[in-house]
């Protein structure tokens, strides 16, 4: 019937617009999808150069932290924000240059000594350890050690009498200080630039996450800024008070290369666990070739020095600012040369940190805000408050509850 057909025809036209909406959006969802797994597929086809530019963007930020704590011990003294970045840029510059003045002339001494003597100290290592490793026949490891010194005795003849292969290899050494210098100095220009004008860079992240978390994204923003500048202070402290005693420890027990070992496990101290073993193990290989008493002096002296370290030197300085468990620190550390490369460990305590304060504060605190109290994890107001405060407890669910359904309902109002 005809009146039939017209009261139906709304209806039609309603269904058909209704199928036309979930073709686009099932059309919408398709293109997502793709643009998703496109995504992803160039993630997983330069995800080693991913990870290595986003390392690189980290040692940036860490710059920029130093260079803008600077700026604010400067601010007391009336210097603009830019000037104050720029002359604590000066002021870190010279004293590398004034350390490098000191240090590199003896170190260049004692590493070309130490370069003369290897020969000599791996077969007095052959002579030490080889009866013993191999039950009384020193045969058994004279090809390792023969192999070496082949090595050795070949690089040390190509410095010394193949001018070709000398200004081949200083060529290729050319080329990588090269690379690396204008790495360095696209990093410097970009921590300089973030230290002095950080507000448009952190305004412009907090625009990615919606209006009711931008609070909670600052509040771990500037978490993160005080965790990361205070692992780079005490890393630097750390390092530089290891260097010097494990140099005069060295020193004190007759050690033939104080100043460059000294200075290797002061940079190795940028490592935890891994590094100081690493440069016992170096020194105990190399005193062995003068004998096992002179080794086991050498070794405990680095051991003294690494007990003052852990006893002293990391729960006045490093404990506030890390908060991680050492089986933490460890496993974390393996896993970031596992997944990055070997030179990520260098950072790897500052990736670690800045794992802890993204899980506290997008994890923990919404979970169980209560228990993340009760740790104590030395910030103000993390203490469990009473029960009839407006802090914690019932109440003060009710109040910040009724407090945030005002606010929601303010926003909603034109």
């Amino acid at each position: 019937m005809p009146g039939n057909d017209e009261a139906n025809w709304p209806r039609r036209q309603g269904g058909e617009g209704e199928v036309v909406r979930q073709e686009a959006l099932r059309a919408r969802d398709l293109y997502r999808a793709v643009l998703l797994l496109a995504l992803l597929g160039l993630v997983g086809l330069f995800f080693g150069q991913i990870l290595q530019f986003l390392v690189v963007s980290f040692v940036a930020l860490l710059l920029s932290l130093a260079l803008a704590a600077g700026a604010k011990l400067l601010a007391r003294l009336r210097l603009p924000r830019a000037v104050g970045v720029i002359a604590t840029l000066f002021i870190l510059f010279g004293a590398f240059v004034a350390m490098g003045y000191a240090l590199v002339p003896p170190l260049i001494e004692q590493f070309g000594q130490f370069l003369g003597d290897l020969p000599r100290i791996l077969a007095m290592l052959q002579e030490q350890i080889g009866p013993r490793a191999s039950g009384g026949d020193p045969s058994a490891t004279q090809g390792v050690i023969a192999r070496l010194e082949r090595e050795i005795s070949g690089l040390l003849a190509t410095l010394n009498y193949d001018p070709l292969a000398l200004a081949r290899d200083a060529l290729g050494f050319l080329r990588t200080v090269l690379g690396v210098a204008s790495v360095l100095i696209v990093l410097v220009v970009a921590a300089v630039y973030a230290a002095i004008e950080p507000r448009p860079i952190v305004e412009g992240f907090l625009r990615l996450f919606p209006r009711h978390g931008r609070d909670r994204t600052r509040a771990l923003l500037a978490d993160l800024r005080v965790t990361l500048t205070r692992w780079m202070w005490g890393t630097a402290v750390d390092m530089t008070t290891v260097g010097l005693m494990t140099g005069l420890a060295l020193r004190l027990v007759g050690f033939e290369f104080p100043l460059l070992f000294g200075v290797l496990a002061g940079l190795l101290t940028i490592v935890p666990f891994f590094g100081p073993i690493a440069a016992t193990v170096l020194v105990g290989l190399v005193a062995l070739a003068e004998g096992w008493v002179h080794a086991l002096v050498c070794v405990s002296a680095l051991v003294v020095v690494q007990q003052i370290e852990g006893n002293v030197l990391v729960p006045l300085i490093m404990r506030r600012a890390i908060l991680l468990h050492p089986a933490v620190i460890a496993l974390g550390i393996l896993f970031v040369g596992w997944t990055i490369g070997p030179l990520a460990i260098l950072v790897a305590v500052p990736i670690l940190a800045t794992a802890r304060v993204l899980i506290r504060h997008l994890w923990i605190e919404r979970v169980s805000p209560t228990e993340e109290g009760r740790a104590g994890d030395g910030r103000p107001g993390s203490e469990e408050k009473p029960e009839g405060s407006s802090g914690g407890g019932p109440k003060g669910e009710q109040v910040r509850t009724g407090a945030h359904e005002r606010a929601q309902g303010a926003r909603r109002l034109p």
